[in-house]
């Protein structure tokens, strides 16, 4: 596939998330350097990025005074601009804050506010008639089949199964009729010529007791029916262009067959670049480019490279750990933890990669080696 994609003189991008590793190995495939901004700094982003920063993480958001005070260090015209993963759905005025001095490349914070807002977005997709599970804003009645999810929440975790027996309910959240079904996710590019889908998605839970929808993994190019795959990229069709999306988003789904429910956009960079960043090199140029108002100028075109699946599977803590400096980790291991640190119950340590030719075969083998993996950390 060729990619011939205009990018800023300036080849240096500032990049921050939660976990940034996914979205700097992207911009390192495309030719850029990069000053990394995230929550663990872990082996693999300290190797690739030209310069790393850790900041602490507040209730699933970066802390909006320590990356402040690390743009602030950075001279604005020695970068391209500033790049951002998970970490804002809940302050999106921080990118605005962010954009006064380098340029944010990515929706602003007003799509980012809008896209949201449960009560904004699902009367969007009213108004272009895209299906979604039942919303409610107040607690039903019956709690029987209904989701408790987080205002501005990522990574599953903060989605429960709502119960009689839990303590009151907060006042950032927001319920949801539970749907049968595969879950599924898009990631897309818009830039001005219109929506390019780069791939579908299957998704699936690493359950843990507090956390039953937790982020597992996910593999690209998921089997979908020919009407569900028309459906899903409709609906992305008609959401783009009444949210005004720039440059890569994601959007999850649940597909039941040839029926596709619509559960979120995500108007940011998506982990899933790591589904196809190695065979699509110039992902991130393709976003600099839309968000500099410049056009794509080739087509997506499949190749026999491009059909093979990849998939990732994070490896979560199932008692407390602490990394030896002595661990071999194999070559299908990212996102290495660095040696000494401490990881308690929960948290991830790392990601698991595959690729195979077909989805079923990658997810197939992801799982084999995460196993294989876990047993080794825990031993």
């Amino acid at each position: 596939m060729n990619l011939h994609v205009l990018t800023p003189n300036r080849k240096t991008l500032v990049i921050a998330a939660i976990a940034s590793r996914p979205y700097v190995q992207a911009a390192v495939n495309a030719g850029f350097d990069v000053i990394s901004i995230d929550g663990f700094t872990d082996e693999d982003t300290k190797h690739l990025a030209k310069t790393t920063h850790q900041v602490p993480i507040t209730k699933m958001q970066l802390n909006a005074d320590e990356v402040l005070a690390i743009v602030s260090t950075i001279t604005p015209n020695t970068v391209a601009g500033f790049c951002y993963g998970a970490g804002f759905e809940m302050q999106p005025v921080l990118l605005d804050n962010i954009n006064q001095h380098i340029k944010v490349l990515g929706n602003s914070a007003e799509v980012v506010m809008q896209s949201k807002n449960p009560r904004w977005f699902f009367k969007c997709c009213d108004d272009v008639g895209v299906p979604y599970p039942k919303v409610m804003l107040a607690p039903p009645k019956t709690i029987d089949g209904w989701l408790q999810k987080t205002i501005g929440g990522s990574g599953g975790e903060h989605v429960k199964i709502l119960s009689a027996t839990q303590a009151e309910v907060p006042g950032n959240v927001y319920f949801q009729k539970h749907q049968e079904g595969r879950l599924i996710s898009c990631l897309f590019l818009v830039d001005q010529s219109g929506v390019h889908i780069i791939g579908f998605n299957e998704q699936w839970s690493e359950s843990s007791a507090l956390a039953p929808f937790r982020y597992g993994g996910a593999v690209s190019h998921a089997e979908l029916s020919q009407v569900a795959t028309l459906r899903f990229t409709a609906y992305i069709n008609q959401l783009v262009s009444a949210m005004h999306l720039v440059g890569l988003n994601s959007c999850d789904a649940i597909c039941d067959g040839h029926d596709v429910y619509v559960l979120e956009v995500n108007p940011r960079l998506s982990a899933t670049i790591d589904l196809y960043s190695p065979n699509y090199r110039g992902l991130m140029a393709m976003h600099v480019a839309a968000n500099c108002s410049k056009l794509v100028a080739s087509a997506f075109e499949q190749n026999n490279q491009c059909k093979a699946s990849i998939a990732h599977q994070v490896i979560y803590a199932n008692c407390d750990v602490t990394i030896e400096h002595h661990m071999d980790w194999p070559d299908w291991v990212r996102d290495v933890p660095q040696a000494d640190n401490r990881f308690k119950i929960g948290m991830p340590l790392c990601t698991v990669m595959a690729k195979a030719e077909t989805a079923r075969l990658a997810k197939s083998l992801v799982h084999d080696r995460a196993v294989e993996l876990s047993s080794k950390l825990i031993n």
